[in-house]
């Protein structure tokens, strides 16, 4: 259902990177980088219930070259700061630096790279950011994809904590990526960080026209680049626009996290996780579309349960093409083409995506950014109030801190014995991150659901069961609160 009449201010616009971040403990809000037009925050109006743009950029700031985005709480304070990636070259060297993001109470910005240039940048052009909490101890980086360049690594500098007992919103970073392992040349476009391996988060970095590189965590804060030859997923004829976790069910009915990967106008892969082998490795499977061989001009991948069936939906968000929308039933592994409407966008040229329940009705909704070459209106999509019946149930994984537990793995297990699990977003594959939300369709299912958090440093947790239809908010340490 189109819902793009309900976006308040909506303009023509070229949209780089979106994403869904928490910019005050009570609400989320989705942070929009216009590229040579300015950064917008888009907000749910609740009274209205229109989608508002409710802060812009100054004129000075609307000349950055603005293209992904991406939220974590790197300082510790409860909300998350948003990292926007800047480039004017394609790639190599580039003249423009990157942005960090804090905001005060009243909604105002501050960069703090911007106050640290001379001392900390990303001087390599980049397309897409990542953040992940690389010791496990609720201690978030941000990692800029470079194209020709060398990866980056910013973290918080704690020695300027006393600083920040002055000033809120007083923030400094360092950069550590020799230090931990992340020294590498790449030609990257896409990110996608979960624990693949063990109990803590590794990266995988699709890139283009060479290998893709995947960082395994060597459990002490440092990554070990590995070799992935036997995953068949190293071709250099590859052009990797978007990655995502999708939920693959084994013969038991438990689910397993394993990985979907969008190629430029090259197929759209499907890897499940090789339990024989004694090593940390993935095998390709039947892929999307006719004999699994389904070319798209691909920019982005979103997996999510958009009518709460219990099972997910693939959305291909295109640049110059229609998207297109597959239901995908794990146990039989089969991808099914669904009608997808205006969503289509015969003529739209997507470059960014996300995901979030917008409006709290429990239902996710889907908005679009496009652009690039043409200015375009943010589109803003709805599934049919036919589905408005079926059940789900929505965890908020936090930190202690009370802000978003990025990397973490959300498992909820029904009654028969089924399971199904979520990875909140550290960066969802190109340009973009969704909500950081574990939100699960549960059809016709109205019993209680059993809920476990795998946390970033690798401890699981068992919370009991919750009833449908809530919001359940779990801060490491704490009690679950249900709304």
């Amino acid at each position: 259902m189109n819902k793009t009449s309900d976006v308040r201010g909506n303009k023509l616009m070229k949209v780089g990177g979106m994403c869904i971040f928490q910019k005050s403990k009570e609400k989320y809000s989705i942070y929009v980088s216009g590229y040579q037009m300015g950064d917008s925050i888009l907000e749910w109006d609740k009274y209205t219930k229109k989608l508002e743009f409710a802060k812009e950029d100054s004129a000075e700031d609307s000349r950055k070259p603005s293209y992904g985005v991406c939220a974590a709480d790197i300082n510790k304070d409860g909300v998350e700061e948003v990292y926007v990636v800047n480039t004017d070259t394609m790639y190599g060297n580039k003249n423009v630096d990157d942005s960090l993001f804090a905001f005060d109470e009243s909604g105002n910005k501050v960069d703090y790279l911007k106050n640290d240039i001379g001392v900390v940048s990303n001087q390599y052009s980049s397309r897409n950011v990542i953040c992940m909490d690389r010791y496990g101890t609720e201690t978030y980086s941000f990692i800029p994809c470079p194209f020709g360049g060398y990866l980056r690594c910013f973290e918080y500098e704690s020695r300027y904590e006393k600083l920040k007992e002055k000033d809120p919103l007083m923030l400094r970073v360092k950069e550590i990526s020799k230090d931990i392992g992340l020294n590498h040349m790449l030609y990257s476009r896409s990110a996608l960080v979960m624990p693949y391996c063990a109990g803590k988060l590794d990266i995988l970095f699709g890139n283009e026209n060479t290998p893709n590189v995947f960082m395994k965590n060597n459990n002490h804060g440092g990554f070990i680049l590995t070799n992935i030859q036997n995953w068949d997923m190293s071709s250099e004829n590859i052009n990797v626009r978007g990655m995502a976790p999708i939920n693959i069910a084994n013969k038991n009915g438990l689910s397993e996290l394993g990985i979907i990967i969008g190629n430029w106008n090259g197929a759209i892969e499907v890897f499940k996780k090789d339990y024989s082998s004694t090593y940390c490795s993935f095998y390709k499977t039947k892929g999307v579309g006719k004999d699994g061989n389904a070319k798209y001009p691909v920019r982005n991948i979103v997996v999510a349960d958009f009518d709460n069936d219990g099972y997910d939906e693939v959305f291909v968000h295109c640049y110059g093409g229609e998207n297109v929308l597959y239901k995908y039933r794990d146990e039989t592994e089969v991808f099914e083409m669904i009608d997808i409407g205006d969503a289509t966008e015969k003529y739209g040229f997507g470059t960014s995506c996300v995901v979030g329940d917008i409006d709290n009705d429990g239902m996710l909704e889907l908005i679009l950014g496009h652009g690039e070459i043409v200015y375009q209106t943010i589109s803003f999509y709805k599934v049919n109030p036919k589905h408005e019946g079926n059940r789900w149930i929505r965890i908020h994984p936090k930190t202690s801190y009370d802000s978003p537990a990025r990397g973490a793995v959300v498992t909820i297990r029904l009654e028969n014995g089924k399971t199904r699990k979520r990875v909140i977003d550290c960066g969802s594959g190109y340009l973009s991150q969704n909500e950081p939300v574990a939100h699960f369709g549960l059809g016709d299912y109205g019993k209680k659901v059993e809920v476990s958090i795998q946390w970033t440093d690798g401890e699981v947790v068992e919370y009991g069961k919750f009833d449908v239809n809530k919001n359940v908010i779990i801060s490491k340490g704490k009690k679950a609160i249900v709304m």
